[in-house]
């Protein structure tokens, strides 16, 4: 009987189960609960007691010939899954047995916008055996791992796990979480994973001057993380992202169906930068980290309201107004164009800072980094 077939029968979280079953529970033991979470990263969540998982478990080995046996479970060490395995797991592990003298780069959040692009960039920059990937839902980077990328479950949540799904792992591209009033604790979890893990160097993406009276609503968790980075006694490179050059896009989208761009920016510019861009430049980071850094990512121009307004008047072919108002009313009015409260209210704090003067530093981080120059803002609109 075909391995493969066999392993299709099932769904994925019970293939994983099967698959820890396989490597983890003694030959006499019959119950799932045994295979503690040793490999959460390897292995995918654990799906616990299951009929279905030790059967497929059970099929699994009994038609398994010896040479794929070898190749699957190595011996005298921790498990090591080549990616093209019979079983479908999302991914092969790596650990300290394999890769020796290369280096082995993460990315955590590589499902998410930023981290996705990082990941391809990673791709297109090293040996996909020394690319781990994490992620809370594996299945979404299934292409990551048929080129041969380590895919591992990962949570902030789950120190244990996290600690696990570093295993290996040297150098660490921690994307920031979108988790408001718990980034910071999840980021220190993170933080300790990657020590206790071995990591020895951790990239962190933060964002432009995070110090006490930047108005920005980020700023809290951003400035205690990178404190927390840098007292950890990793080796730590903060790049601090300006803010994404997608973000003006709405407000110029509106200004150029109304002819008018409401903003409570004032004059201050923002160093608007792409998300690709960051991700470039994130990576080329990674490749090559060395001292302790503070880079500051944005693009070559920082642009003031009046310079959108021009930029969505030359669309046009009409004057664009800038109508200029408080924090309170431009929140109001993002509300009212259908925004979430939290979103609408963190757009209203990156205005305030921009107003004051702390998103207008420009930077060659991005040529530096990623060896080009960033995208203007003009040829996303």
């Amino acid at each position: 009987m075909d391995v493969s077939a066999v392993a299709r029968e099932f769904p994925p979280s019970v293939r994983t189960a099967a698959c820890a079953y396989y490597l983890r529970v003694p030959q006499r033991s019959e119950n799932l609960t045994d295979v503690y979470r040793m490999h959460v990263g390897a292995f995918g969540e654990l799906v616990g007691t299951d009929g279905a998982a030790t059967t497929a478990a059970r099929k699994v080995r009994q038609h398994m010939d010896r040479d794929r046996e070898m190749r699957a479970c190595s011996t005298g060490h921790e498990a090591s899954l080549p990616y093209s395995n019979p079983y479908g797991y999302i991914n092969n592990i790596t650990d300290s047995t394999t890769n020796r003298g290369q280096m082995v780069y993460a990315i955590t959040g590589a499902s998410g916008q930023l981290g996705r692009r990082a990941a391809e960039s990673l791709m297109e920059r090293v040996d996909p055996s020394q690319v781990v990937l994490l992620t809370r839902t594996p299945s979404l980077l299934q292409e990551f791992a048929d080129r041969g990328a380590a895919v591992r479950a990962a949570d902030f949540a789950d120190a244990d796990g996290l600690r696990t799904a570093l295993r290996g792992v040297e150098r660490l591209l921690l994307i920031s979480v979108d988790a408001f009033g718990a980034r910071l604790e999840k980021h220190r979890t993170a933080i300790d994973a990657a020590k206790a893990a071995g990591v020895a160097h951790v990239l962190y993406t933060s964002v432009p001057n995070p110090v006490d009276g930047n108005p920005a609503v980020v700023v809290p968790d951003h400035k205690g993380t990178e404190e927390y980075l840098a007292a950890s006694g990793l080796g730590w490179t903060l790049l601090r992202n300006n803010i994404y050059a997608e973000v003006p896009l709405r407000d110029l989208h509106e200004a150029m169906n109304t002819g008018r761009l409401v903003t409570n920016a004032g004059d201050g510019g923002t160093a608007y930068v792409t998300r690709d861009d960051c991700a470039a430049a994130a990576v080329g980071a990674l490749v090559s980290a060395g001292d302790d850094a503070a880079v500051e990512v944005s693009g070559l121009t920082a642009y003031t309201p009046y310079d959108l307004a021009r930029i969505a008047a030359a669309k046009i072919g009409s004057e664009v107004e800038v109508v200029q108002v408080d924090d309170a009313a431009y929140t109001a009015s993002l509300i009212g164009a259908g925004l979430p409260h939290s979103l609408a209210e963190l757009l209203s704090a990156f205005g305030a800072s921009a107003r004051e003067g702390y998103l207008d530093t420009i930077t060659t981080a991005v040529q530096d980094l990623a060896g080009y120059a960033p995208t203007p803002l003009e040829t996303l609109v």
